[in-house]
């Protein structure tokens, strides 16, 4: 969690219950819980988090197209060294681009609110929103904190567009 986590994930499993529908706990950890995926989200779905990611995926994609499909195999095993090695050496050269703006420029990755077709689309539509129960209720019926933090949580959703400058 970024080195924000207050509490000990060894404290927080003994104040939790695992039901059929899920996450069964007291108020405070509920709503602990809730704070911690809501900061999660906003960190790994943020628009920029997630266009950085898109690239990369094009990048690799890009690269693939230039390689024999039985070297696709090996992939799953490389390490994220090895990945960023892989696309710097590309024979792509949009590949190339792509890795060396991520790595290098990332003031040249723009994120448009409006979709020109020019670049790539990037969307979150649904987010994590499953909540925890108290006594076997969705933790909003007990506290008005849980109902914002589920409101906050759908607001990270967005449908949009990252544009690589030159």
């Amino acid at each position: 969690m970024s080195g924000r986590i207050e509490i000990l994930p060894k404290k927080l499993i003994t104040k939790v219950n695992c039901t059929a529908d899920g996450i069964d706990t007291d108020i405070d950890t509920g709503l602990y819980l809730l704070q911690l995926i809501l900061a999660d989200h906003k960190l790994f779905l943020s628009p920029h988090m997630v266009a950085v990611d898109r690239l990369l995926a094009e990048a690799i994609k890009l690269h693939w197209d230039t390689i024999p499909n039985k070297d696709h195999v090996a992939f799953p095993r490389l390490t994220d060294s090895d990945v960023l090695s892989m696309l710097t050496g590309s024979r792509s050269n949009e590949a190339r681009k792509l890795i060396n703006t991520i790595l290098y420029e990332p003031y040249n990755i723009q994120i448009n609110d409006q979709k020109t077709g020019s670049g790539y689309p990037i969307s979150i539509r649904k987010v994590y929103s499953r909540l925890p129960t108290c006594n076997g209720r969705p933790i909003t019926e007990y506290s008005h904190e849980a109902n914002v933090i589920l409101q906050k949580l759908s607001e990270l959703s967005f449908d949009l567009e990252v544009i690589v400058e030159s």
